[in-house]
């Protein structure tokens, strides 16, 4: 069997620190933390955690392909070639002409040339983007990577730097192994079993799921 799990690129994950403990991400998973929650902070660290998920499968499931990915950027976009896309968001729109654009193409203008100013296609179509799930899911190479996390080349941004996502920017070849931001390993084993409390579920719940699919 093979576990996909859709992350997104979290290298400076909110409320995880060197003293999270299993049962203060339990809290805030299970309650609503009010200060996580105007920041924004719960989707960063909802992918995360499933990076995480992907890599504990593969470490306690041999039988079964783990692996979690980015799929990138990607919105609703009319069929228009990369470089024609790519030279509109670079534009270097003057400062009072882009707070009259749409503040949706004002986010794309700044991730694409921050956080993802190296891609050839940003912002992704929608197929563009689901490729890459696709591939990780059907692709008979991806068993011998079990337990990686699929993204784009990404290094660090200064800390004063401009961004839309996090201290961080990612350049072209996507689908390829990377280095997830880290999980204390004593931790991801603890929050794994908790997550198996929490739902209740069997000792190898991984083995249910695929055997009924």
């Amino acid at each position: 069997g093979r576990v996909v799990n859709v992350a997104a690129a979290a290298y400076d994950p909110p409320f995880i620190s060197k003293s999270t403990t299993v049962a203060s991400l339990s809290a805030v998973c299970t309650s609503l933390n009010t200060t996580l929650n105007a920041r924004g902070g719960y989707y960063g660290l909802s992918k995360f955690l499933m990076v995480h998920h992907a890599l504990e499968v593969a470490k306690r499931e041999p039988t079964v392909t783990a692996v979690a990915l980015a799929p990138g950027v990607a919105i609703d976009l009319p069929s228009i070639p990369n470089w024609a896309k790519h030279a509109l968001v670079h534009l270097n729109y003057p400062e009072w002409l882009l707070k009259w654009l749409p503040e949706a193409f004002q986010h794309f203008i700044k991730a694409c040339t921050t956080n993802e100013a190296g891609l050839e296609s940003c912002p992704e179509t929608l197929a563009q983007g689901a490729g890459v799930i696709v591939a990780a899911a059907s692709w008979p190479e991806v068993s011998a990577y079990s337990g990686s996390y699929y993204d784009f080349d990404t290094k660090p941004l200064p800390d004063d730097a401009p961004n839309a996502y996090g201290r961080w920017t990612q350049s072209d070849p996507t689908c390829m192994p990377r280095q997830p931001a880290q999980m204390d390993e004593t931790l991801r084993e603890a929050w794994y079993d908790e997550m198996l409390r929490l739902m209740g579920n069997a000792v190898n719940p991984v083995h249910d799921v695929v055997d009924r699919i």
